[in-house]
């Protein structure tokens, strides 16, 4: 089905196919040391929507961990363990969430 925006005089306006979310968006990503001293994250999922877990060294540029990136099938909590980053070198986590 093709997105309409329709029109039916001023002021009215009729959509078609939109979903609008007014509750806030919250992921939240908490990071530990692991005793192989890698960095362990954790973060909460929606299922539906699409997420990413990025890393930086400066804030400027931005990385995917490639295994990292996907659809979440349901509603939880999701774990990566970092074993590529030396320890104990400053990088910086972000997970990014994209609507489905």
């Amino acid at each position: 089905m093709v997105n309409k925006l329709l029109f039916f005089g001023v002021p009215f306006m009729l959509f078609d196919d939109y979903r609008l979310r007014t509750d806030p968006v919250t992921v939240t990503l908490e990071s530990s040391w692991t005793a192989a001293g890698a960095y362990k994250l954790d973060w909460n999922e929606e299922y539906g929507y699409r997420y990413r877990l990025q890393y930086s060294a400066d804030c400027a540029n931005w990385f995917d961990f490639p295994e990292t990136i996907h659809t979440a099938t349901i509603t939880g909590d999701r774990s990566f363990t970092d074993t590529t980053s030396p320890r104990p070198e400053r990088r910086l986590f972000r997970v990014r969430r994209d609507d489905p």
